[in-house]
Order: C-alpha cells, then structure tokens, then sequence
C-alpha cells in the first residue's frame, strides 16, 4: 500500500462521527475511494475495509477533508498527467525520441514534420521556410548567430546543423518549461555544444550579449518571436553596435500575422538591403513572407 493510500484511508477513518447517517455522503466518500484507487496501486483490501469501516461506523467526511482528498490527492495527479505534464509539446518529445535518430538534426526535424502532419499541429516553420533558413545559413557561413523566439527549437536545429566549424547559436524562450523542451530535443539531435537556450526577453538578452556571451559583432539574426517587438528589437541590436556590415537579418512571418514597421524600415532604409520571399501557409491558407536582409553600414 503506497503512503498516500494509507494517509487517504485514515484520514477518512479516523474523521469524528457527528451527524446522522448520510447515505450520500458515504456513497460521496466511496466515489473518491474508487477514484484514487484507480489511481494509485492499493491493494482491493484496503478499499474493501475502508469502504465497510465507512459505512458501518456512519463517518461524516468533513468539507476539509473531501478538499484535502480532492485538491492534494486526486485532482493533482490527474491534472499533472493530463495537462501540465502531458502537453501537444511533451507527447512530441516523447515522439521524437522514440522515433528519430539519436544525433542527426535532419532525423529530428523530419520526426517534428511527420508528427506536426500526422498527429498534432503545433508551431513550427513549414517545411519550404525551413529550406529557406537552412539555404540562407548555409550561404552565409555566420560563426555567432542570434535567435529570438525559439519555442521547442526546431528553427535553431535548422540553423545549428548549418553553421560551419565553431560556429554557435545563442537563442531565447521566454517560457522555462518549453525552454526545457528545446534543450531535449537540441541535445537529442547532437547540437548541445553548439546552440544555447536562454529564458529571457530578447531585449535583455541583447544587453547581455557582450558581458555574459562574448559576443562582439552578430554575423546572423533570425527574428521569430512577438511580431511587434521585430522592429524596436532590431533598433536595439544596432544601437548596441551588435551588427556588422554583411550581418544577415532574417524573418519570418513579416505579413502574416504581420510586422508592419519591420518591414517598412529594413524595406525603405539605406542601412540595409532586403529581399521578400512569398509563402502561403498551409493552416490558415494566406500569404505570407520572409524577408533577408543585409546590414550595409560599418557601424
């Protein structure tokens, strides 16, 4: 019998009788014994006495101890496996691991793809944006690159597995537990050494850049987080003197859902020149673009 089967059993046991029988009050108390012992592994005995010490000695289960059972016991299990701890991002984890191949990015992303298609969407560049990533990166041969918005890392995977010898990749999720998710699946795929998750905002990890990761000049930045923090980010990396003539700034999603004041100033300033290329998402069935753009001053 596990130690939280005992102290359930007892505590309903040992509870003062002071009211009369209740009998939907004892059938209450049998309802919740069945429950957790459905999910627990207590032997039948032990439901079968406290069921007949139940009934027999007219126990009153008190409002305190039906919410301690509920809130401490039952509920808690439950929603630990069926929400938090069992998430479209966990069972994809999980996926992954038990289908991909251990150390090669290619594998892990095809797993990602293949479970996005099959079984259950969830965010991620589509397969003809990831193409465009990986073509730009390799192009581009950056040693430090920046990213922002990694969610469970399936963009960084596409640019780690491009860079060139010595090359890393410092990328931000705001959200530890995703974070976490991001870090499993980057280590999976072999790219540990190369890519770092951080959970912070991207405008204090810009800040933190030269101090805490010894970056002096970015060589590539891929911008996938809050559509409206592209622009004044942006502003951010120059006015930190973070970007270099020849620096690859890349986006995604600059029409749909949008970054209208992004696109509009690497589109129309003299500091960069930029090209769009067209998508249609296949989701929602509307255009969207990614834009490459090349920083053109020496400050």
């Amino acid at each position: 019998m596990t130690k939280h089967t005992y102290v359930c059993a007892r505590t309903v046991l040992e509870t003062p009788s002071s009211f009369e029988d209740n009998m939907t009050m004892n059938q209450f108390c049998l309802a919740i014994l069945k429950c957790y012992n459905a999910w627990t592994d207590a032997p039948p005995n032990v439901f079968f006495f406290a069921s007949q010490k139940i009934m027999s000695f007219r126990a009153y289960v008190s409002v305190k101890v039906v919410y301690t059972a509920i809130t401490q016991v039952a509920f808690p299990r439950f929603w630990r496996n069926w929400w938090y701890w069992n998430t479209t991002e966990d069972r994809l984890l999980t996926y992954v691991k038990k289908t991909a191949t251990e150390g090669e990015p290619a594998s892990v992303l095809a797993a990602v793809e293949k479970y996005n298609r099959d079984y259950e969407w969830t965010i991620m560049l589509e397969p003809d944006k990831t193409k465009k990533l990986e073509e730009v990166v390799k192009e581009a041969s950056p040693e430090v690159c920046l990213e922002m918005g990694c969610y469970i890392g399936c963009s960084a995977l596409a640019i780690g597995a491009q860079l060139p010898p010595g090359g890393r990749l410092i990328t931000t999720e705001i959200d530890p537990r995703i974070a976490d998710i991001a870090r499993q699946l980057i280590s999976f795929a072999g790219l540990d050494q190369v890519i770092t998750v951080c959970t912070v905002k991207a405008e204090d990890l810009i800040q933190a850049l030269r101090s805490d990761y010894s970056v002096d000049k970015l060589d590539f930045v891929f911008l996938d987080h809050f559509k409206q923090l592209y622009h004044p980010d942006l502003k951010r990396l120059e006015a930190n003197h973070l970007l270099r003539k020849g620096t690859v700034v890349m986006a995604d999603n600059t029409v749909m859902p949008g970054a209208p004041d992004f696109l509009e100033y690497v589109e129309t300033s003299d500091k960069y020149k930029t090209e769009r290329f067209e998508f249609t998402m296949p989701v929602f069935n509307e255009l969207d673009a990614m834009t490459v753009s090349v920083y053109t001053k020496d400050y």
